[in-house]
């Protein structure tokens, strides 16, 4: 059947536009020679005379012949015979003739059904889904008709032919006698936070499908993490935090842990803690706990370099409770008196 419709898969018939055969039968002429000559075929045949005849000189006038105007006006004073009871009115004559089987009928039914373009319908998801992901899986079933195999698909997205499309492999279905039915699956891009239009269209010679359409929404696109505030458990965030270590026993450790404070106040730091401990340690010592303190160990060590000589700053062991974030120790070695 065709009409202005929207393709529609039933189980009885197929809806195709009149479009997809206007090449074919668009013949304003023929109907218009209908009227007049009440006979299809005959109409047919003058079209088609006409046609053919249509770029052909045209023949002067005979001067021997009547004059439309004078043969108008003798037609017009000629008495009309009387109708012959017998003899069928124009319409039913019409009638008879449209409803009589003729080849020419044959031939364009024929025609109508050997040129039918193929037929899609998407399965499955269902319209207006919410998608999970990036993209939209579809299940879709082909039918060509006429048996002629299916060229090629095409999918698009919001009228836009789509990119990064997947298509499947053919795989046959049972079919009508004469028809074949083939299912894909087809995956197709969708923009996250938008609702899309999806179509799918098959292609079989020059005959192309009336779109399937199928509308989705994109997944829920999520927002961009804020900038965390600063927190006092975050390392790249924290305060340096200068602890001393000196030796118990160390007799002079006094005159040097005050030439270590006065060295990094004059940088701007200053000796949070000051811890005596009875580890005896062959060198000075620079160290840090967490990673992103190592920068900062490592300036610290630069400007003790003329107190304790060269150092370099090296990750301490996590023991016990894990101090505060940006904590620098530093360990002087013991001087007996």
């Amino acid at each position: 059947m065709a009409g202005k419709s929207t393709m529609v898969r039933t189980g009885a018939a197929d809806f195709f536009p009149a479009s997809k055969f206007r090449d074919r039968f668009y013949r304003p002429d023929v109907v218009s020679l209908v009227l007049k000559t009440l006979d299809e075929t005959e109409a047919v045949q003058q079209a088609e005379a006409a046609t053919a005849q249509h770029e052909a000189p045209t023949p002067a006038p005979d001067a021997a012949e009547q004059k439309p105007a004078e043969a108008a006006t003798a037609q017009h004073e000629a008495p009309t015979p009387a109708p012959d009871a017998a003899e069928p009115k124009p319409a039913e004559a019409a009638t008879a003739q449209h409803e009589a089987p003729t080849p020419e009928k044959a031939e364009q039914k024929q025609a109508v059904l050997t040129d039918q373009p193929p037929a899609v319908t998407i399965l499955a998801p269902p319209r207006g889904a919410q998608l999970s992901g990036d993209s939209a899986e579809l299940q879709v079933e082909v039918r060509s008709p006429t048996g002629r195999p299916i060229t090629s698909i095409e999918a698009r997205v919001n009228a836009q032919p789509a990119q990064g499309v997947e298509i499947s492999e053919a795989q046959a279905m049972p079919a009508a006698q004469g028809e074949t039915v083939e299912r894909r699956r087809i995956v197709v891009p969708v923009p996250a936070g938008q609702t899309a239009t999806l179509e799918v269209i098959a292609r079989s010679g020059d005959r192309a499908s009336e779109p399937a359409i199928l509308e989705v929404k994109g997944r829920i696109a999520q927002p961009e993490p804020a900038a965390a505030p600063p927190v006092a458990g975050l390392p790249t965030l924290a305060p340096v935090r200068v602890v001393l270590n000196v030796a118990r026993d160390d007799v002079g450790h006094h005159r040097r842990a005050a030439d270590i404070r006065q060295a990094l106040a004059a940088a701007g730091l200053e000796v949070a803690d000051h811890v005596p401990v009875d580890a005896e340690r062959p060198g000075p010592s620079i160290g840090y706990y967490f990673q992103s303190d190592r920068k900062a160990a490592a300036e610290v060590s630069h400007l003790l370099e003329p107190l304790l000589g060269p150092v370099d700053p090296a990750a301490i062991r996590k023991r016990g409770s894990i101090p505060e974030p940006g904590t620098i120790e530093i360990a002087m070695t013991l001087v007996h008196g």
